[in-house]
């Protein structure tokens, strides 16, 4: 071996040394099984949770009273990243407990790439809450769609409705008969109104006494007259 081999040798193994080693990447550890809630299989959408020292690692939800069971719903425990201060997951030997809509229902331990069945059992689990779904009320936008699809329906119609408005009848006011003033004359003593109804009223009037004096009315005045008148005509024949 030569020099110059000699020193590549030693340069390489130097650096080797000094450099690094990378750490492995560790491998999660699969769950699955079945769910059992008060000896009945559990309700689809409970959360399934795992926890190791406190932390929460990984969750899922149930689904045909079972979880991890899926494609769509594999259930993996992170294993921790040695060459990091963090820890990112579980390390082989460590426990791992399973929480089923927030109540503990199983634990298992933890192993690097394991695929692992476990059965979790609880009881008291409140049922899942529903997601509200939103309704999208149809606008009139369809209709002017024209007549390829038929304008996608008719929009509902939420136009109040008209409240009838009450007018008040109007009273009939009766008509005041006006009274007849009377006017006083100069001696003070008042006139009588000259209507048809007073005139007959005097007429009929029974006579009046003046100083005792019984005064007759106007039929009995025209009648003496009628007696005088004939009377005289008789003395002159």
């Amino acid at each position: 071996m030569n020099k110059k081999t000699s020193l590549l040798s030693i340069l390489l193994v130097t650096i080797a040394l000094c450099a690094p080693a990378a750490a492995i990447p560790q491998i999660p550890n699969q769950f699955y099984g079945r769910v059992t809630i008060d000896e009945s299989p559990a309700a689809d959408g409970l959360t399934v949770s795992a926890w190791i020292d406190g932390v929460e690692y990984a969750s899922t939800t149930t689904s045909g009273g079972t979880y991890g069971t899926s494609s769509a719903s594999v259930f993996l425990v992170p294993a921790d990243d040695a060459g990091t201060p963090e820890k990112e997951g579980g390390v082989s030997g460590e426990t791992v407990e399973f929480y089923v809509g927030g109540v503990r229902a199983g634990e298992a331990i933890f192993v690097s790439g394991g695929v692992t069945e476990l059965d979790l059992t609880a009881s008291g689990v409140p049922s899942p809450t529903p997601t509200p779904t939103a309704t999208t009320t149809p606008t009139g936008g369809g209709a002017a769609g024209g007549g390829g699809g038929g304008g996608g329906g008719a929009p509902t119609s939420t136009m109040p409705t008209p409240t009838p408005t009450v007018t008040p009848t109007p009273t009939a006011t009766p008509a005041t008969t006006p009274t007849p003033t009377v006017t006083p004359t100069s001696e003070g003593a008042p006139i009588p109104p000259s209507t048809p109804e007073a005139v007959a009223t005097r007429i009929r009037e029974p006579p009046t006494k003046i100083l005792g004096i019984t005064v007759p009315g106007f039929e009995a005045i025209f009648a003496i007259i009628g007696l005088l008148a004939v009377a005289y005509l008789t003395r002159r024949r």
